[in-house]
């Protein structure tokens, strides 16, 4: 599935499922690596690649080289569209997937 953003804003089936899941822990660890964010999704490493990918086409991350090692950049400012057509930031949403993972 190839996803593009339109106008700043992405649709909300993008981010109910494995790549929400994704952007969180990228959000949580920038320089987080594909084998482990395959352990954690549950997918090959090459379906890993295709979200991380899905969601830097979106625009939703950025990628760069540190070495060795890639480092995401999470970008706030975008927001989700919902199939209504209201719209939610990002950084809202991902702010509050923390604070509820913070507490429990």
């Amino acid at each position: 599935m190839t996803i593009e953003s339109h106008e700043g804003h992405v649709p909300a089936s993008l981010l109910f499922g494995n790549q929400l899941i994704a952007l969180a822990a990228i959000q949580a660890n920038p320089t987080i690596r594909i084998r482990e964010l395959s352990s954690l999704l549950n997918l090959t490493e090459r379906s890993t690649q295709r979200v991380v990918h899905d969601l830097e086409t979106a625009g939703l991350i950025t990628v760069s080289r540190e070495g060795r090692r890639n480092h995401y950049t999470v970008t706030t400012n975008v927001a989700l569209r919902l199939p209504d057509g209201r719209h939610v930031p990002i950084d809202l949403l991902l702010d509050t997937l923390s604070r509820r993972t913070a507490t429990g």
